[in-house]
C-alpha cells in the first residue's frame, strides 16, 4: 500500500476548524448537504485509507468492494457527486463501471485510478485519472476541485 498513508489534518479557517459549509465541500449544484463521494476498490486497506481521508476532508463517502456493489449503491442512495474506483476489479471492472456511470448517471463526476500504465490511456479518455500509488493529500485535492 505505497503512497497511501493516512495524514489526517484538520481543516483549518482563520477562526479556527471550519465546516463543511465553510470550505466549499457542498455539490456545486447548490443542494444543502454534504457532497457524497462513492470509494470503489476492491483491496480493503487501500480502500479504507483512501475513504477515511475523505471522511476526514468533510465529505459523505460510501464504499463499495466492487463495480456490481458500486451500481447497487448508485441506485439505491443520495445523490452521488464523485465515484472515485479502481480500475483493475473483479467482474465490472472501473472502465466497465465509468462507461455505466456515464450512461446512467451523466452528471456524476469519475476519478479512475491505477498502477498499471496500460491503463492510464484509456482511463484518461473516460474520466479523471489519478496514477497509484497516489498521495491522499492529492485525492482530497482533486475531489474538491469536482464537487
Amino acid at each position: 500500500m505505497r503512497g497511501l498513508a493516512i495524514r489526517p489534518q484538520p481543516l483549518q479557517s482563520a477562526a479556527g476548524v471550519a465546516s463543511a459549509a465553510d470550505i466549499g465541500l457542498r455539490p456545486k449544484n447548490g443542494a444543502h448537504r454534504i457532497a457524497t463521494i462513492l470509494v470503489v476498490e476492491d483491496d480493503i486497506l487501500t480502500r479504507m485509507a483512501a475513504a477515511q481521508h475523505l471522511r476526514g476532508g468533510g465529505y459523505r463517502v460510501l464504499e463499495a468492494a466492487d463495480g456490481e456493489e458500486a451500481r447497487t449503491l448508485l441506485r439505491a442512495s443520495e445523490p452521488i457527486e464523485v465515484v472515485f474506483s479502481d480500475i483493475n476489479m473483479p467482474g465490472i471492472d472501473g472502465l466497465m463501471l465509468a462507461r455505466w456511470i456515464a450512461k446512467e448517471f451523466p452528471d456524476v463526476q469519475i476519478v479512475l485510478t491505477s498502477g498499471d500504465p496500460r491503463n492510464a490511456a484509456m482511463a484518461r479518455a473516460a474520466a479523471h485519472f489519478l496514477e497509484k500509488p497516489y498521495d491522499l493529500d492529492t485525492l482530497g485535492r482533486l475531489i474538491k476541485q469536482l464537487v
